[in-house]
């Protein structure tokens, strides 16, 4: 008898145990079996204008380097500080370092402070070259219930691209707490966190594209 009220105390406890995490309000997106990710087309806003109407230079903007982990067509989530994982219900539409080397590309063009930007591939003639290591671009979750907040973190170089020389670095780093779970929201938050990451990158390089 005692042995059988112990192992039902024990069932109940596994159960109760159960019931609670099943209770557990995860704001991580989920996928629903059969239904295929939604691709995603980041369309960020791009600085504008800021030109002052002096010379103006050529630019190349060097490939992005991206880290490994967000270095794909998958939306990353970074739990925890430290466990990484993939937004199920979505996923970028092309892989993501062609999506940051074109946004960066038009971000540039946009500041009407140069007479030509362009990628690697175009075989632009440039006397600056603008190179990136893109280390973060996700979602960032204290724990499973809390909002996220998206992130962008990443280290320009401005080069003398005749002398091979770095001219100017920059730190960018910036996050927007996501405005809620779902994932429109998650993706309109990572769009406007690269936003104010490609708006900080101008404004440096506008600055700085007579360094020497």
């Amino acid at each position: 008898m005692m042995k059988t009220v112990t192992l039902y105390r024990g069932c109940m406890q596994v159960l109760v145990s159960l019931m609670l995490a099943a209770c557990l309000c995860s704001c991580l997106p989920k996928l629903l079996p059969g239904v295929a990710p939604t691709l995603v087309r980041l369309n960020p806003a791009m600085p504008g204008n800021m030109s002052d109407g002096q010379s103006k230079q050529q630019i190349t903007v060097a490939i992005p380097q991206l880290a490994q982990d967000i270095d794909n067509d998958r939306i990353t989530v970074i739990l925890k500080g430290r466990e990484v994982r993939q937004l199920s219900g979505a996923r970028w539409s092309t892989g993501l370092g062609g999506v940051m080397n074109d946004s960066i590309v038009k971000a540039l063009e946009s500041t009407q402070a140069f007479a030509g930007v362009g990628g690697e591939v175009d075989g632009l003639v440039s006397q600056r070259r603008l190179n990136s290591e893109i280390s973060l671009f996700a979602l960032e979750y204290a724990s499973e219930t809390d909002s996220p907040k998206a992130r962008f973190s990443a280290v320009f170089r401005l080069l003398d691209a005749r002398q091979a020389k770095i001219v100017a670095t920059r730190q960018v780093d910036v996050s927007v707490p996501a405005a809620g779970t779902d994932t429109t929201a998650l993706v309109n938050a990572l769009e406007q966190a690269l936003e104010k990451g490609l708006a900080e990158m101008s404004a440096w390089v506008v600055a700085n594209r007579h360094a020497k």
